[in-house]
């Protein structure tokens, strides 16, 4: 006999799967593997492009839902077992990679373009974000197009990231400035 607990968890996970499904038959290009976990309510999905979930991926969905967008030319691919605090915001017109074993805190926004140019006749930014694998982003951090996080990198809550992240550092503030470096073997997870 299965405990209460077991229960509600595979009826979150026949919920959730149930879900994606249904957003896809509505025109989202939604591509999983495995289980994923959605807590406190149903994320945003407006994909236009592919959202690809790895295994295991968990996002939080209150108090504020969090939203994945990809435009026509756009693709966001979420590794393994990486998770996703509420009120996050991902947009991507390019490519936005966050691979295994990250994990992106509350309230942080990426963008792989600047959606409008700066000056008279300059052209949009438009670059793809990376983020390593084991990488912990902090509470209302925002990414920028072409940045690169490297792999077992921190980032400071409140950062707001224009240059790349050399891996195993940890990096805070604005503009961010590296902290110290991060001690972690290759095998190490977070999580």
């Amino acid at each position: 006999m299965l405990s209460s607990e077991h229960r509600r968890s595979l009826a979150g996970r026949a919920r959730a799967e149930t879900k994606l499904r249904l957003s896809r038959m509505l025109g989202n290009d939604l591509r999983w593997t495995g289980k994923l976990y959605f807590y406190e309510g149903w994320p945003i999905f407006r994909a236009k492009g592919p959202i690809v979930m790895g295994r295991d991926c968990r996002m939080r969905g209150g108090p504020v839902r969090t939203r994945l967008t990809t435009s026509p030319s756009g693709r966001i691919e979420l590794g393994v077992n990486v998770g996703i605090g509420f009120g996050g915001e991902i947009y991507s017109d390019r490519l936005i990679t966050i691979d295994d074993h990250s994990s992106i805190g509350p309230y942080v926004t990426i963008y792989d373009t600047s959606f409008h140019s700066v000056d008279e006749g300059s052209e949009v930014k438009r670059k793809p974000v990376e983020i390593g694998k084991n990488v912990w982003i902090g509470r209302q951090v925002i990414i920028l197009p072409g940045v690169r996080i490297g792999d077992h990198a921190v980032v400071g809550s409140g950062s707001v990231l224009s240059r790349d992240v050399p891996p195993r550092t940890l990096v805070a503030g604005n503009p961010p400035k590296v902290i110290r470096e991060v001690t972690a073997s290759d095998g190490w997870q977070r999580m």
